[in-house]
Formats: structure tokens, C-alpha cells, sequence
């Protein structure tokens, strides 16, 4: 507490939240229990999706992570490195898309998170 202003700890806390964010966008161990707690607590929405959409792409499957989780849009295209908002805005609509034409029940479930 007491160096809670130095530039030593400053940096330590910019390096933990880029190891952070590093693991949030990469096949972690992090982003693996997010998903088991994701699908613990939202009836295994996650591990649906990826079994209803087997060819979907990693930025789309972490769209829809990043979503579930709240992210904000500006969040989602730091965590996505996307260089404009509307690339996110595209994606999440196309991903609304692919989604609406699965003929499963759970359909409706991964709409209510989108």
C-alpha cells in the first residue's frame, strides 16, 4: 500500500493485466475455466454452440464468450484485435445470422445471449 504510487508497481500491474488479457484471448487455462463456469451457470450454452457450429471461427466463438460475459462492444474489439468498432459490430451480426439458421431447440437460447 504504501508504494501504491511508485512506477514499479505500476508496471506489475500493467504486465498482470496484459498476461491477463493475453490469456483472455488465447486457448488458457483461463478462458478454459471462464467456459466451464460459463457453461455451469448458462446450460452448457457454450459448449452447445461449438457442437451445433463445429466450423466457427475462434473470433466468433470468442465473440460470443466475450458476450455472454458483458463486454462491452469497445471491450470485445481490444480483446479481438480489431482495428474498428463496426468489425465487431459485423461479426456479431453474422454470427446472429449463422445462428438463426440452425435447425436445433437451442437456437433461441444462444439468441437470448447475443
Amino acid at each position: 500500500f504504501e508504494n501504491s504510487g511508485s512506477k514499479k508497481i505500476k508496471r506489475k500491474i500493467s504486465e498482470e493485466m496484459e498476461n491477463l488479457i493475453k490469456d483472455m484471448t488465447s486457448e488458457s487455462e483461463i478462458l478454459k475455466k471462464i467456459i466451464i463456469n460459463i457453461d455451469a451457470n448458462h446450460s452448457s450454452v457454450v459448449s452447445s454452440l461449438k457442437k451445433d457450429l463445429p466450423n466457427l471461427r475462434n473470433e466468433d466463438y470468442l465473440l460470443f464468450i466475450y458476450t455472454i460475459l458483458g463486454f462491452s462492444i469497445s471491450a470485445i474489439a481490444y480483446l479481438l484485435k480489431e482495428d474498428k468498432i463496426d468489425a465487431v459490430y459485423n461479426r456479431k451480426a453474422r454470427l446472429k445470422t449463422k445462428i438463426n439458421k440452425l435447425e436445433t431447440e437451442r437456437k433461441n437460447l444462444y439468441l437470448q445471449y447475443m
